[in-house]
């Protein structure tokens, strides 16, 4: 009987561990607190009333580089509108790494840094670039995972982002 319940515990115990998911369109985002450049620090708190684009990148990562000038012209249409932010957040890499990244791509959006892939794990299991809409209550209002580009013209494909944005803001 010992023998059992112990099977049956383990298999329990397994299952929740593989109950987690990536997290997608009506999911609450985790709380999470990032690093910046000059050991500063952000919070999730402080996206809350703002409509915010997260993105889960890698300087190295091709398909990153792809997304993020597509990002910035985002960046450039809606920031002005005050209640819109966008974070890059580097996986795996030091904040002071990426800050000047961002410096030579003249990326004018903020980047933080989750050095362990604490904040990612909290999101998604693998795969980058990751970015996800976020409403100002915290809800996932689009996930998008991956960059693809158009075989034609070799643009990326951000009409899932773009239209979200363009219903919200009109």
């Amino acid at each position: 009987m010992k023998k059992i319940i112990g099977i049956t515990l383990a298999v329990a115990l397994f299952a929740a561990c593989e109950s987690k998911h990536d997290l997608e369109r009506g999911d609450k985002i985790p709380c999470f607190e990032l690093a910046g450049a000059n050991d500063t620090t952000v919070t999730s708190a402080e996206l809350k009333d703002n409509y915010s684009l997260l993105l889960f990148f890698a300087t190295w990562c091709p398909y990153c580089n792809w997304e993020l000038p597509e990002v910035q012209k985002i960046y450039d249409k809606y920031n002005s509108r005050g209640n819109f932010k966008v974070w890059a957040i580097a996986r795996e890499q030091h904040p002071d790494t990426v800050a000047a990244f961002f410096a030579t791509h003249n990326y004018t959006f903020s980047v933080y840094a989750d050095t362990n892939r604490s904040v990612f794990s909290q999101f998604a299991q693998n795969g980058i670039p990751r970015t996800y809409l976020v409403g100002p209550d915290g809800i996932i209002i689009e996930s998008i995972r991956g960059a693809e580009r158009d075989s034609i013209t070799g643009e990326v494909d951000m009409t899932v982002l773009t239209d979200a944005l363009k219903e919200i803001f009109k």
